[in-house]
């Protein structure tokens, strides 16, 4: 079906700090910045701010699996976020996308963002402002087709399964290079012993 993103997710700037960050303590709560995106998506807790700020309301606290995408800037690919940020608070200019289930897995949706036809649509959105930011209104009417969510499924899983094979093929590409590293100095070390002992060293 065809669908505005709105119309299947609830969609909330983050939170302004008004007082500055400078003035912010350390508390019990992950405070997500703009900053923290590839912390984020790393699961890296040890580079994320911490907050003790009372928040008035839960729509500035993120949940398991919601998304989050920076307004500012021309790359609107989402992270989704992970189990041990669930309760962080999350800050301007990001937003955060709450998919209602019903309609459609927060995964597929974070997919079909990132598509390179989406974003060219949402960067298009942004061209001619002064700071290329995308606004909440805008995201809200992003039209979409949404397939049933036996369909969404099938999707993530090949996603997932891609996904998997991108970090292997990384993971030998890195130990490739190690190895031929290793090699190399190891020809230039039997050089040198060569050469010393044609010199009588």
């Amino acid at each position: 079906m065809q669908v505005k993103l709105g119309q299947i997710a609830d969609i909330r700037t983050g939170y302004t700090i008004r007082e500055g960050l400078s003035k912010s303590v350390p508390g019990d709560k992950f405070l997500v910045q703009m900053s923290d995106f590839d912390a984020l998506n790393q699961g890296i807790v040890d580079k994320v701010k911490t907050t003790n700020m009372k928040i008035r309301t839960p729509d500035w606290m993120l949940q398991e699996s919601d998304l989050l995408v920076k307004a500012r800037g021309t790359d609107f690919t989402p992270v989704v976020v992970q189990k041990m940020f669930h309760g962080a608070v999350f800050t301007h200019p990001l937003l955060r996308i709450r998919v209602d289930r019903e309609f459609a897995l927060p995964e597929f949706i974070a997919w079909l963002l990132s598509r390179s036809s989406i974003q060219a649509q949402l960067q298009r959105l942004t061209a001619g402002t002064l700071l290329q930011m995308l606004k909440l209104e805008d995201l809200k009417g992003l039209e979409l087709y949404i397939p049933s969510l036996d369909r969404q499924q099938k999707v993530q899983e090949l996603v997932q399964l891609m996904n998997q094979e991108q970090k292997l093929l990384g993971h030998l590409k890195m130990k490739r290079k190690q190895l031929v590293g290793c090699s190399i100095e190891k020809l230039l070390l039997e050089e040198s012993v060569d050469s010393a002992k044609m010199i009588g060293v």
